[in-house]
């Protein structure tokens, strides 16, 4: 049975010092991935509706790739492929493609919400929705009283990915952005994360150990030595 998960990232209005003891990774995992699609890279397909009304949003689909961009070259086996334009405007049940969209109205206190379908571990769909009606975006550098779209994007696919939310504070997986906030690169516990659940990009290495098998004078002209590939 298909099953269904929305995610949201909320905006952060309190400030406060929280002291608390952490592990070793703050990244959380998902219990579903892309695993199962297999490749190397193990590589997702991406839609993209540029549809923000924001007129210092002019470039979301360049804010949004570049976004992909950066976790496709994490250094994990997997990677982002943008596929073309989207006519969606909201999160659609299950129609068997990966969009990203902006809309009109709002859902609560959320930035942009990551719906995600799937079966066992098995991620089927996802669809991300950027709020458009209580939220004013930017592509170039937000004000104050604006949110960065390749940030809040990059954030986003981080979900898409199969990470949770973060429990480090400096993490894009974190689980909200201020305001004027920028967060364009990954911290190390963002990429540690993709990582864990596909491996790094390229496979595993090939370690080969030479023993030799005796002692051998090799003259100045040149000569071999007898030896055991393990």
């Amino acid at each position: 049975m298909n099953r269904y998960q929305i995610i949201s990232l909320p905006v952060l209005v309190c400030i406060g010092l929280l002291i608390i003891s952490l592990p070793g990774y703050g990244y959380v995992l998902e219990p579903f991935n892309w695993l199962y699609l297999g490749g190397s890279p193990v590589t997702v397909n991406m839609y993209v509706n540029p549809n923000c009304s924001d007129p210092t949003a002019p470039d979301e689909l360049a804010s949004l790739q570049s976004a992909m961009n950066t976790w496709s070259t994490a250094g994990a086996n997997f990677a982002f492929n943008y596929a073309g334009y989207t006519g969606v405007t909201n999160f659609t049940y299950y129609n068997f493609q990966n969009d990203m969209c902006w809309n009109s109205g709002s859902s609560g206190g959320a930035l942009a919400t990551t719906s995600i379908w799937y079966s066992g571990g098995n991620i089927l769909q996802t669809d991300v929705v950027f709020w458009d009606g209580p939220w004013t975006w930017n592509t170039s550098w937000p004000s104050w009283n604006q949110f960065d779209v390749e940030s809040v994007g990059l954030h986003e696919l981080g979900h898409v990915v199969g990470l949770d939310h973060s429990q480090y504070n400096w993490a894009v997986m974190w689980y909200a952005i201020s305001l004027g906030e920028v967060q364009r690169d990954l911290s190390s516990d963002d990429v540690n994360g993709i990582i864990a659940i596909y491996g790094t990009s390229g496979g595993p290495s090939l370690t080969v150990t030479l023993t030799p098998t005796g002692t051998v004078t090799v003259p100045s002209y040149g000569g071999s030595i007898p030896y055991d590939l393990t």
